[in-house]
């Protein structure tokens, strides 16, 4: 017995959640725990602490005006348009 319960503890989960591997050990304690306090945002579906996702929301995806084309993009995708953006010029 003891060597299976050695193979549970190595085997691991993907949650939907943190998107993290977690222990089969620990599985049902960390899902109880992500239910509760985790929430997927949903417009980038990256796991944000529930009390935190209107900050998560206010930062990473306000608009802001890029400096080159005055367009409007999330601030997470910025950096990208102007990268993207200063191969085509």
């Amino acid at each position: 017995m003891g060597c299976f319960q050695n193979i549970i503890m190595w085997f691991f989960f993907g949650t939907n959640f943190s998107k993290r591997d977690i222990a089969a050990a620990n599985f049902v304690m960390h899902e109880v725990h992500c239910r509760r306090n985790i929430v997927l945002c949903e417009k980038c579906g990256e796991p944000v602490p529930r009390t935190e996702m209107e900050e998560h929301i206010s930062e990473e995806h306000a608009l802001v005006p890029c400096d080159m084309c005055s367009q409007q993009f999330e601030v997470s995708k910025i950096e990208a348009h102007k990268v993207s953006i200063g191969l085509k010029l």
